[in-house]
């Protein structure tokens, strides 16, 4: 068959509600390639054609160890898994048979990738794309390596620009959103290891719901921000929602509720909320993640606030199996449930006495993460240092913040619950070379003693002692 004849069709394998989620061995073995979704991409698959390519891939990011200079940004990676050529149509929309290539290695491409499950390799593109979209045939089926020169040059530089194309009859971002790796993270100022990084992520993906908590200013909200981009693998705010939670927050605001209605005067109508929202949005975008955090979570009446959506917060109670009706239900309505692709990031202040805990039923739906305050990390050290910051004054900082937790650990009506974070101590900017000691002291004075103050609101001895320690 002549090479303009072929379709060429890129294809994900990666099923999350599945054991192994990884379904390429046993598509190989079976000679097939199945689509996960039972309402979506439908209409695609069944139009795939016995001689078309077809092949397996799995898009990701890296930052580190790349086989070019990157200019230490991190960059979309697309593995591709397996190769071969469709030899039947079972015309369901979900299964096609497949002759794969079993001497096939598995092989890394840069820069041109998406997250579809389908991708349909469009040989009508215009003469920009076009170019790109036969670098990635000939790399994929024809074995010629990739050009990372041409790439760099006419794709490194403009990532963060607007670039969509038509896949599938939808404008899908390729190259609209700046790819976000776990070393990014590190970068931003997250002063973990890439291995406890990368066990609060599998955390996230496996339980699906986390709590981040720990003392105040330990960069509870801003690890939240930059797990859920890493867990997108690109920073994409437009798949990211932030509430947050308070005594008067309820099941009408985060759910559905009635509300006055904008041009009828005194009249009131079911209105979703903005969970509700957030999750048909997610449903519409099934191959991709969605990211919801909820800061201040024991703030709020979680029972009340989640009503009958608790159940369906569990990892395993996910998908329209699970769907119950809401509480205002309209007529003809499809029952809710949440998609698998919805993550849940709350945030947890353990120094905060006037709030209850989490109530165990909710306890036992969520993974819990402790952060801890970073002074004597290596990480924190460093950080600093790299922005011109004076050692003298790093110094000063990790001593005297230190010696003041050691005293708060050590009270027993207060414990490390209560210790200072960093994050009081991480200002924005690259340039730190001209913050000296007085900076630190106006922080301490304005931030951190007022703190202590309250925390020992019944000693002021012990609270003078504590300015002391800071200021000496």
């Amino acid at each position: 068959m002549e090479r303009e004849n072929i379709n060429y069709w890129l294809v994900g394998a990666y099923w999350s509600d599945s054991n192994p989620k990884d379904q390429t061995e046993r598509f190989i073995a079976e000679g097939i390639w199945k689509n996960g979704h039972e309402n979506k991409y439908l209409d695609d698959v069944k139009s795939m054609k016995v001689g078309d390519k077809i092949a397996i891939k799995a898009t990701t990011t890296q930052r580190s160890g790349l086989p070019f200079d990157s200019r230490n940004k991190t960059v979309s990676l697309m593995i591709i898994k397996a190769v071969g050529t469709v030899v039947a149509n079972r015309n369901d929309g979900r299964t096609v048979e497949v002759e794969w290539d079993t001497d096939f290695k598995e092989k890394n491409w840069y820069f041109y990738t998406v997250w579809n499950t389908v991708w349909h390799l469009k040989r009508t593109q215009k003469n920009d794309k076009l170019q790109t979209v036969e670098k990635l045939i000939d790399f994929i089926w024809y074995g010629k390596d990739q050009d990372y020169d041409w790439f760099i040059k006419n794709w490194l530089d403009i990532e963060s620009s607007d670039k969509t194309e038509e896949i599938n009859g939808t404008s899908d971002i390729i190259f609209g959103k700046t790819p976000y790796s776990v070393e990014d993270i590190i970068a931003s100022g997250v002063f973990l290891e890439i291995t406890e990084i990368n066990q609060i992520l599998s955390r996230l993906k496996e339980k699906k719901a986390i709590i981040i908590q720990g003392p105040p200013g330990v960069g509870k909200t801003f690890i939240a921000r930059k797990l859920a981009y890493a867990l997108m693998s690109e920073i994409d705010n437009n798949r990211l929602e932030f509430v947050q939670f308070h005594q008067s927050y309820s099941y009408d605001d985060f759910v559905r509720g009635y509300r006055p209605l904008p041009d009828k005067a005194g009249a009131f109508g079911i209105k979703d909320g903005i969970f509700i929202r957030f999750c048909q949005k997610a449903i519409g975008d099934p191959d991709r993640e969605y990211v919801f955090i909820i800061d201040e979570i024991n703030r709020g009446n979680l029972s009340q606030i989640f009503g009958e959506l608790l159940m369906l917060i569990e990892h395993d109670k996910r998908g329209a199996d699970f769907s119950v009706p809401l509480v205002y239900t309209q007529e003809g309505e499809p029952r809710f449930y949440i998609p698998s692709n919805v993550f849940i990031i709350g945030l947890m202040n353990l120094a905060d006495r006037s709030l209850a805990m989490v109530d165990y039923a909710l306890r036992r739906r969520f993974a819990f993460i402790t952060l801890s305050p970073r002074f004597e990390s290596k990480q924190f050290e460093n950080w600093l240092s790299a922005r011109s910051m004076a050692t003298e004054l790093i110094k000063h900082i990790v001593s005297r913040i230190s010696a003041i937790n050691n005293e708060i650990r050590a009270d027993p009506l207060l414990g490390e619950n209560y210790q200072i974070g960093h994050s009081y101590f991480c200002p924005k900017g690259d340039d730190f070379s001209e913050l000296d000691v007085s900076w630190y002291v106006s922080i301490v004075k304005t931030e951190i003693v007022p703190l202590i103050k309250e925390y020992w609101f019944d000693n002021p001895k012990k609270a003078e002692n504590g300015e002391r320690i800071l200021l000496s």
